[in-house]
């Protein structure tokens, strides 16, 4: 007969001798590992990401993905040694995406990540490398003759954003005091052409200003001054959302005191007529640009620069250059196109010819 003592656990405290029991300790183990955070699973679905890298400009490129219809949204990322960042977003149904923005001469890592409609991300880790074009060096040896007959259009007038702060700078030159109105440039309020911004020149060879103001009326401004003098003179029109300020060859010619209603028209914009031929400017124009900034006095005393047509990559207000059109200065500039060298809108020349790029420049 077998018996089975229990077994007494003897503790010893102190000097006293006492006998004790053991207790039962009861440890909660649970049988199975926790369920995963949902929150952290990944898309059901698969995405073969970024397929193809094109249009490589000096500031911009396009960005290439198979169509996908299981994904509610699509990131274009810019990978880094160190860091990511995400250069913008696309939505279902989109197969592309044009990044702007970058850095002439610099090569850039590119992801595209995609997010379902249960809001779970996919985990492809594909990248194409690219890199963008270098600036030329800077030179400045044509420039564009109009013979009132001609223009550029700049596509609608909508793109340029004139109800925020902004400043146009061109340089003109004309050897004959003009007989009738003739426009620099123009911009428009509506499908048709409406004058919303207008700079020009009137038949007594004053300088004409027509703009809409923040009142929705259109005003006229002209100041005699006349520059047909046969020698180059740079234009700069500047909107800091007090004043309107029009500066020649770096001296300040008039401000008033109003502000712009803004342009919302579809109408093509033009450099060197109203529209189409309408109030064609006859003479030349070179070096047109367009901050989405408003130079104080001293930025435009830099760009005059003497009288000299500026490196406007190394001025002040660099990374608020927004367009700038070189006038046969540029690679790519011909009678059919004329190249938008920081931005993405090259102007489309009506009615000009090879000829027409002569190698009189500022």
């Amino acid at each position: 007969m077998k018996v089975i003592l229990p077994l007494l656990l003897f503790l010893v405290i102190g000097c006293e001798d006492k006998i004790t029991e053991s207790e039962t300790q009861i440890v909660d183990r649970p049988t199975a590992c926790p369920s995963p955070n949902p929150e952290l699973e990944q898309s059901e679905f698969n995405f073969a990401g970024v397929t193809e890298v094109s249009d490589i400009n000096r500031t911009s490129a396009v960005i290439s993905w198979e169509e996908n219809s299981n994904f509610h949204q699509f990131f274009v990322v810019s990978v880094g040694q160190a860091q990511r960042e995400i250069l913008g977003t696309a939505e279902q149904g989109s197969s592309s995406f044009t990044i702007k923005g970058l850095t002439p001469n610099t090569n850039y890592k590119i992801l595209v990540r995609a997010i379902d409609q249960k809001g779970f991300l996919e985990p492809n880790d594909k990248t194409l490398s690219f890199t963008t074009l270098p600036w030329p060096n800077f030179s400045n040896l044509k420039s564009l003759r109009f013979n009132s007959s001609q223009a550029v259009q700049l596509g609608e007038s909508s793109k340029f954003d004139l109800g925020s702060a902004f400043t146009i700078s061109t340089w003109v030159k004309q050897n004959e005091t003009p007989q009738e109105d003739q426009r620099i440039f123009s911009f428009h309020r509506k499908s048709k052409s409406s004058s919303a911004l207008s700079l020009g020149v009137k038949g007594n060879g004053a300088i004409h200003l027509v703009y809409q103001n923040q009142d929705d009326t259109q005003m006229t401004f002209s100041f005699d001054a006349d520059f047909a003098d046969s020698k180059w003179h740079q234009f700069v029109l500047v909107n800091d959302l007090e004043f309107l300020r029009l500066y020649v060859d770096g001296n300040l010619l008039f401000k008033l005191k109003d502000n712009l209603q803004g342009v919302t028209g579809t109408h093509q914009a033009h450099i060197g007529s109203l529209t189409g031929i309408q109030k064609g400017f006859k003479g030349q124009i070179d070096e047109f640009a367009f901050f989405q900034k408003a130079l104080d006095d001293n930025d435009v005393i830099e760009i005059y620069n003497g009288g000299s047509a500026y490196d406007l990559r190394g001025h002040n207000g660099a990374p608020t250059l927004k367009h700038w059109y070189r006038f046969g200065d540029s690679s790519q500039d011909s009678p059919s196109v004329i190249e938008d060298v920081v931005g993405n809108r090259n102007a489309i020349p009506f009615n000009i010819v090879e000829s027409d790029f002569t190698t009189d420049s500022p």
